[in-house]
């Protein structure tokens, strides 16, 4: 938050069942994110109280995709259009996730730093 703006958001997908400080972390394998998980959306919703950053994370997957950032986001050399298909009426396949190198623990502080 910077002021009543969301100044920046991130994401990032993990393997394990339990989120840990240890827990290595992978790249969002779709589009409108950054490598090092920042997103690629902006807002001018005024945010009077942290209680309306509950819907986030619904408004931002409401997004249209696009081939926007998409280039070295998993193990596969696929288009957007190709992992939809891939996974549409499939589990997702975990082993398509490309490392970002970091733990959430290091990556928690890295984001989170001025």
């Amino acid at each position: 938050m910077k002021g009543t703006s969301l100044a920046k958001a991130y994401v990032a997908c993990y393997k394990d069942k339990y989120l840990r400080d240890t827990t290595p972390l992978f790249k969002f394998p779709y589009s409108n994110v950054h490598a090092n998980g920042a997103l690629c959306y902006f807002s001018t919703e005024v945010i009077k109280d942290l209680v309306q950053l509950q819907t986030f994370a619904y408004r931002w997957r409401q997004v249209p995709n696009n081939d926007h950032l998409t280039g070295q986001r998993t193990e596969l050399d696929a288009s957007l259009r190709e992992l939809f298909e891939m996974h549409q009426d499939a589990d997702f396949n975990y082993d398509i996730l490309a490392p970002m190198n970091t733990t959430f623990g290091e990556w928690g502080q890295t984001i989170t730093r001025p």
